[in-house]
């Protein structure tokens, strides 16, 4: 049977110069598309209800209350965003910024996402309800 080598690991010094800003920027644009996501569906399909790219996470609720679909549409975005970079990472599995990308939005924001989520649909069956 064959032995199959590994490809050779990052070199520390290329993970501390380009991986962690790679990782830093990634954080940055996740952040940034995430709440301009928000902020866009706000606009033209909830005409625009006191929300702007100020949003915090603590500002969800009231988001949801306001426009369901504005609420929804971060975390729709990012979850695009994952299973996008993800995917990149995959064809290129040596690029430092894909890998922080695929990370960022894997692992802080598809949990966020799921829990949204849930919290809209179970908002909405209440609302049906009473």
């Amino acid at each position: 049977m064959p032995h199959r080598n590994d490809e050779p690991k990052y070199s520390t010094k290329k993970l501390l110069v380009i991986g962690i800003p790679a990782f830093f920027l990634a954080v940055l644009i996740s952040t940034i598309t995430h709440e301009y996501a928000h902020f866009v569906v706000n606009k033209f399909a909830c005409n625009g209800t006191e929300i702007g790219l100020g949003i915090s996470y603590i500002d969800i609720p009231d988001m949801q209350s306001n426009c369901p679909l504005a609420a929804a549409a971060g975390p729709a975005w990012t979850f695009l965003l994952a299973l996008a970079s993800f995917g990149y990472y995959l064809h290129n599995p040596r690029n430092l910024f894909a890998a922080a990308m695929a990370f960022v939005n894997a692992s802080s924001r598809i949990p966020e996402t799921i829990t949204v989520f849930l919290q809209l649909l179970v908002s909405s069956q209440l609302d049906n309800v009473v």
